[in-house]
This record gives structure tokens, C-alpha cells and sequence, in this order.
């Protein structure tokens, strides 16, 4: 019985309204607006830390966008801009 419920509750926990928004914005310059320097993760994919706990990535396809969070990791990154490996 046990063994059901922590299933349960791994279940409804785990489910996708529980995922961090990521937005995508208006294309700014690189580095705009950035508080950290930029952080080159890959050929023409970048991140920075901006105001007020948020992140944002630039995309190989010209793309930006933002997300909460300090920092994004590499494979983060590649998985918002729809990359299935390092360019």
C-alpha cells in the first residue's frame, strides 16, 4: 500500500504543470541588458544572468529567450532551442 501512494505522489509531482516557463522575446543584441558576462556554451549558444532571477539564451537561429533562474545548463540550453546536439 505503501508502495502505491509514494507512486501516486511521484506521479502528480512529476507531471508537466510543474515545469519552469520559458518565454520566448523579442531578439535583443547579445549581451543586452545581461548583469553577468556572457557565458558561450556552444558556436552561436549563449546565456547571461539578468535582472530579477531570470536567464536568457541565444539561439544558433537567431532566437532569445528567457527563463527563471540564474544559470542554464549546457543541456538545457540546447534542449530550449530544439538542438539535439552541440553545433
Amino acid at each position: 500500500m505503501l508502495r502505491i501512494i509514494v507512486a501516486t505522489c511521484l506521479i502528480s509531482v512529476s507531471s508537466a504543470c510543474f515545469a519552469q516557463v520559458v518565454q520566448e522575446v523579442k531578439p535583443t543584441e547579445l549581451g543586452g541588458g545581461c548583469e553577468t558576462p556572457i557565458t558561450t556554451l556552444a558556436p552561436k549558444l549563449t546565456t547571461c544572468s539578468l535582472a530579477d532571477n531570470k536567464a536568457r539564451v541565444w539561439c544558433p537561429n537567431g532566437k532569445v529567450f528567457e527563463r527563471s533562474g540564474l544559470q542554464i545548463q549546457p543541456a538545457l540550453a540546447r534542449s530550449i532551442c530544439g538542438l539535439n546536439q552541440v553545433l
